[in-house]
Formats: C-alpha cells, sequence, structure tokens
C-alpha cells in the first residue's frame, strides 16, 4: 500500500523529469541565427514573448521592448517567418563572442545582417546584435546620454521636421550626421537651414561635411557604373582631358578662368568635379579633378613666366562647369607672356579680355603699387652712380623718374 500510495509522486517526479528533458531539448535541435525572429519562455512560464536573436552561441533572444538579451527556457522560430528584425539604417550595438566591449554601429543589410560600426569604412557580420534602445524602432535618448540625440526617436524621415519645430530646440551636428547616414537628405537639409538661421556655425561641421562627401563620391561611382556599366568597351575612351582657359593679369596676380571642356567655346563636358587637387609651387601650377557626370579626369598643368606666392593665392569653383584661380605674384610687375616657354602654349589657351578690361580700369583708378625694396634700391645705386657733366646740376632723380613707364596691364604690349 505504501507503494501504491507514492506512485502518484514518482509519476509526478518523472513528468516534470521527461517536461525538462523535453523544454532543454528544443534549443539544442534547432540552429538559430543572429537576427532571426523567435517566441521564447521560461519554465513555468503560461506566456510566449516574441523577440529577436541576437546571439546564436550561446543563444540569446531579446524580446520586443526589453533593453538587453537573455538566455531563455525553450526558444522556437515564428512559424512562417524567420524575417530579420533589423532594417537598413537602424542604429545597433554589435559585438563578437569573447569580446567584452559593444560596438554602436549602423545596419547597412538585413538579409544577410550586416551593421558599419561608427568610425569604420565598411560593414561586416558580428556574433551578437542588438538594437539601441530594446526595440527594432529606436526609442529617445535622454539628454544624459553620451551623444544623445533627439532624432535617434526619428522612426521616419517625416517625423524629424516636427520633432525640432515642437520643442524649438537648435538641431546639433550629430542631427544633421544621423540624417546623412541614414539618407534622408531632404531631413537633412532642413536641418542644416534651421541651424544656421538658430546661431549655429554650419560651416564648422565637419563630421557632417565628411559624411556626405563620402556619400557622394560613393553615389557617384554607383552612377557612372550604372551609366557605363563598368565596360572596358565603347565608353572606355580617353579619359584626360586637358582644360580649356582664359587668363587676364594685374600688376600684383593672374586671374585664371578654367573650364571643364577641351573648347573655350564649347559645352561644358561635365557640370561638377570630385577629388580635386590643386598644387601652386614657385612658378607652376598644376590641378587635376574626376568628373562627376562621366568617367574623365580634367587637368591643367603650367609653366609659368615669373614666381608667385602660393601662400597667399587662392582658387575656387565658380558657376557650374567652371573654376577661377588667383595666383598673387613675387613682384609686382605685368608680365609679357603668362608661359615659361612660349612655344609650349595649349591652343585653349585664350585670353580674358572681359576681365583684362575690368582690371585696367582699376589699376587707372589707383595709384600704381610700389615695387619692391631690392629693385628701388637698385635704381638709387643707378641714379647714384651717373655723374653730371662739368658745371650741371646733378639730375639723376628727375631723368629717373622721366624713364619709367606706367604698367597699366593694357599699355604694355603682351603675348598670349
Amino acid at each position: 500500500m505504501g507503494a501504491c500510495c507514492s506512485q502518484p509522486d514518482d509519476l509526478g517526479s518523472l513528468s516534470d523529469i521527461l517536461s525538462d528533458l523535453d523544454d532543454g531539448a528544443s534549443n539544442e535541435q534547432v540552429t538559430f541565427r543572429v537576427s532571426q525572429r523567435v517566441r521564447c519562455k521560461d519554465k513555468g512560464d503560461a506566456q510566449w514573448r516574441t523577440g529577436t536573436v541576437t546571439s546564436a552561441d550561446p543563444l540569446e533572444v531579446q524580446v520586443d521592448g526589453w533593453d538587453s538579451a537573455h538566455s531563455w527556457d525553450q526558444v522556437e522560430a515564428i512559424s512562417g517567418s524567420t524575417a530579420a528584425a533589423f532594417r537598413v539604417s537602424q542604429r545597433v550595438r554589435c559585438k563578437d563572442k569573447g569580446d567584452a566591449q559593444w560596438r554602436t554601429g549602423t545596419v547597412t543589410s538585413s538579409r544577410p545582417l550586416k551593421v558599419q560600426v561608427d568610425g569604420w569604412d565598411r560593414a561586416h557580420s558580428w556574433d551578437q546584435v542588438e538594437a539601441l534602445g530594446g526595440s527594432a524602432d529606436l526609442k529617445p535618448l535622454t539628454a544624459s546620454c553620451v551623444g544623445a540625440t533627439p532624432l535617434r526617436g526619428a522612426a521616419t524621415a517625416a517625423e524629424v521636421a516636427s520633432l525640432f519645430t515642437s520643442t524649438g530646440d537648435a538641431p546639433t551636428e550629430q542631427d544633421i550626421l544621423d540624417c546623412v547616414q541614414r539618407g534622408w537628405w531632404e531631413s537633412a537639409t532642413h536641418l542644416v537651414r534651421l541651424a544656421h538661421d538658430r546661431g549655429l556655425a554650419v560651416d564648422e561641421m565637419s563630421q557632417v561635411l565628411s559624411a556626405a562627401t563620402r556619400s557622394r563620391d560613393e553615389a557617384s561611382e554607383v552612377l557612372s557604373l550604372l551609366r557605363y556599366g563598368g565596360s572596358v568597351g565603347a565608353h572606355a575612351e580617353e579619359t584626360v582631358v586637358a582644360c580649356a582657359f582664359q587668363w587676364a593679369q594685374s600688376e600684383g596676380a593672374l586671374h585664371l578662368n578654367v573650364k571643364f571642356s577641351s573648347r573655350i567655346d564649347g559645352p561644358v563636358t561635365v557640370l561638377n568635379v570630385d577629388n580635386e587637387k590643386v598644387r601652386l609651387s614657385e612658378r607652376r601650377l598644376d590641378f587635376s579633378a574626376t568628373g562627376r557626370q562621366k568617367p574623365k579626369q580634367f587637368t591643367l598643368q603650367l609653366d609659368l613666366h615669373g614666381e608667385i606666392v602660393p601662400e597667399s593665392s587662392s582658387w575656387s569653383f565658380a558657376s557650374v562647369g567652371r573654376m577661377t584661380f588667383t595666383i598673387a605674384k613675387a613682384v609686382n610687375e605685368t608680365w609679357p607672356r603668362l608661359l615659361k616657354d612660349q612655344s609650349a602654349r595649349p591652343t585653349n589657351m585664350h585670353h580674358w579680355v572681359e576681365r583684362q578690361a575690368s582690371l585696367d580700369a582699376e589699376a587707372k583708378k589707383s595709384p600704381p603699387a610700389p615695387k619692391p625694396a631690392a629693385e628701388g634700391k637698385a635704381d638709387a645705386k643707378s641714379a647714384g652712380d651717373a655723374k653730371p657733366a662739368d658745371g650741371e646740376a646733378p639730375a639723376a632723380d628727375e631723368k629717373a623718374a622721366a624713364s619709367v613707364k606706367p604698367a597699366t596691364g593694357s599699355g604694355d604690349k603682351q603675348e598670349l
């Protein structure tokens, strides 16, 4: 009888053991992958919870709405769906098995799941990935968080405009950077204007400029490949174009108008260029850039007639398809020609007639610039060495002054 009375307890214990074996086996027989959607629960829980696998070994699941991932007694794949819970452009944290430190980054691909860590050049797969804020849709970070930005609480670009309009806050550089990294260009433009209107120095936002430039260059490369197929056939024609240009001069500087075309009177080959490189040395100008709309390399190489001052010179992009140079001369004087060797004159080099007329008009209104001290001493020495004839008063200064001709640009003869 005693044995009979104890049988229910034994059966109950056996039932618990079998139940434990079943529960434990479910996780061992199925292989889960990071980003897989699953349901999970612990022993004794009546309710299943849905979440996302953040680590396959050991198996950990981050329940929707929770701040971190945990191990569970039972995990099952959601029937009919193993879609990734992460979306492209989502902010997450990630690490590999054995790493102690989490890294923050952005999802660049959901199938397969890849994350580009902040500051890294490319995206990678990771053993563990978790959404920042504890869910697929990011929660706003508090102001006390390091690097916090309210923009990270916006799930769509449409939410960005109202985000700052309602609070009256000025967007930070990080806010604008988030828009750029997510590809929300309209929102980024809106925030830059808003930041400027509220007194922020947007021209000093170097991180935004760097990210936007990188995106522009990468998009340009994709467009080129789409247009030309990456082929080496019909679209692989000669890619180097010697830029046509015009030039004018004042006593103190050279002025160049450079066109992204081989002809000064023809249409521009491209509207914009990237990867521009300018090098000015004592007597030389070197310029190169890559066309944004076409796979062409634009160059300009000039050996100059006289010495220049690179650190006092400047250049800038002008109207579409053009750029200008203002090159400071080492000596205030009118050059008889632009180039050191006239025989090396490019066929697409021209006088900048309109600019020259403007410079000549300015020169007539202003007194001539003083010559460098070395020239003044040389003139004084020449005048001092001249001896007057017997009985005549020295008049070296008057004669020297009478021999000097004004240099106005149009009065002296110049060669192209």
